[in-house]
């Protein structure tokens, strides 16, 4: 993936995250970021580990067994703490890596 691919698919991330939580249109980000790029945005789980998931990862908050944050995306915390880091990951590609 490109940088400007990998910033693309974060900035639709954030646009998809700071929507509110419905049962009926957002099962996407329902789970975990790793969920939402597979199932939303249809990257394959290579493209995830190798370009997307290391960047999101130095932001995470909790990491357990199945989230890199708290819980899941249902919860106001975990996409609070979600939406933060896609922000700090566009401001990494965006600002701090001209």
């Amino acid at each position: 993936m490109t940088k400007q691919e990998i910033l693309t698919a974060f900035q639709q991330a954030e646009k998809d995250w700071k929507r509110p939580f419905s049962n009926y249109d957002n099962f996407d980000t329902a789970f975990g970021l790793c969920n939402y790029f597979a199932i939303n945005q249809r990257y394959s789980q290579d493209n995830i580990e190798k370009y997307l998931r290391p960047l999101w990862k130095k932001y995470a908050t909790k990491a357990s067994f199945m989230y890199d944050f708290y819980l899941s995306g249902t919860l106001p915390q975990g996409r609070e703490e979600r939406l933060t880091a896609i922000r700090m990951v566009i401001d990494d590609l965006t600002y701090n890596n001209k």
